[in-house]
């Protein structure tokens, strides 16, 4: 709970800045899926999705927790394209035209789905409950698609802003598959922003083969699929990133799934031989299409095969 919070009051840059692009340019806050997929038939069946502005897809779970696996899945729709979960680093692809599939998650955490290139500001050490404009900012970053987003300070009381009296700190992410560039840009009334600002980079569901030109440090977390990385941003810096691996490929592609289902096995209230013999599978080397065949031939509870099976299909 306490991390939900304190995430809850990360948000405050993004949200800020997204109800200023409400007053401005009507646009809402909270979006219902059709309004971005109108043509999309699923986009009106799955009522319960929601997009965050425009960077986050919402898929709350409501179904109880399965005692076998100590997961919920919930069916969402996966739009077309490369999806990431902001808390796990998991990276989805919705294909073509997009894929209807079950996501499973523990009580600590909920989906919520970065679209490709999505760039979310966020406060960075939230110790306390202030509202004031952040000395340092985590930028996290969504593999998978060239974006922008312009984040929008003021000082947070009065209608100064009317004068012009805001700034706009616009991120840039530049993709290819093979290579990235992040710049910020800094712009309007920079009285209103901390002196000597931080900026630190979550880049989310990224390959663990990637090596990076303008950085002080940057540190990977195999569990998470993340980099954080860490530079001298003066309001006008810019972040390289190249891919340094087999696939020449920056975003994640699933090479500690053998972990992950480990890490899950480990917590499931099951019988020790299938968690043995699902185990084995996956560290076979077969086909994923082979393990999902087997897998569904062990009559498993249904919770635990949906568990088990979206670790192959993401």
């Amino acid at each position: 709970m306490e991390k939900i919070l304190r995430f809850r009051h990360a948000l405050i840059p993004y949200m800020y800045t997204l109800n200023y692009r409400c007053h401005c340019e009507h646009i809402p806050v909270i979006i219902p899926m059709y309004y971005y997929y109108p043509f999309e038939e699923k986009a009106y069946s799955y009522k319960n999705q929601y997009f965050l502005g425009s960077e986050m897809l919402v898929c709350p779970v409501t179904t109880k927790i399965d005692e076998d696996s100590q997961k919920s899945g919930e069916e969402c729709f996966i739009p077309a394209g490369i999806w990431t979960d902001i808390f796990t680093g998991d990276v989805y692809n919705g294909g073509k035209n997009g894929k209807s599939q079950i996501l499973c998650r523990n009580l600590q955490s909920i989906p919520v789905l970065g679209r490709a290139g999505a760039i979310i500001p966020l406060a960075s050490e939230c110790g306390s409950n202030d509202i004031i404009n952040p000395k340092k900012v985590d930028v996290v970053i969504c593999p998978g698609a060239s974006n922008t987003f312009v984040m929008y300070e003021d000082s947070g009381d009065g209608f100064d802003y009317e004068k012009g009296e805001y700034a706009l700190t616009e991120f840039v992410l530049d993709w290819n598959e093979d290579k990235a560039k992040i710049s910020i840009d800094v712009s309007g009334d920079l009285s209103v922003i901390p002196r000597n600002r931080k900026y630190r980079f979550i880049l989310r569901g990224f390959a663990r083969g990637i090596r990076f030109e303008n950085a002080d440090n940057a540190k990977y977390d195999i569990k998470t699929n993340t980099w954080t990385v860490t530079c001298n941003c003066d309001g006008a810096s810019e972040l390289e990133i190249f891919a340094d691996n087999e696939e020449n490929n920056l975003v994640y592609n699933g090479e500690n799934v053998n972990d992950k289902i480990y890490d899950f096995l480990l917590q499931a209230q099951m019988d020790n031989n299938d968690k043995r013999s699902i185990y084995r599978l996956f560290t076979s080397g077969e086909d994923k299409n082979v393990i999902i065949s087997n897998i569904m031939s062990m009559k498993l509870n249904d919770k635990v095969t949906a568990a088990i099976i979206e670790y192959l299909l993401r």
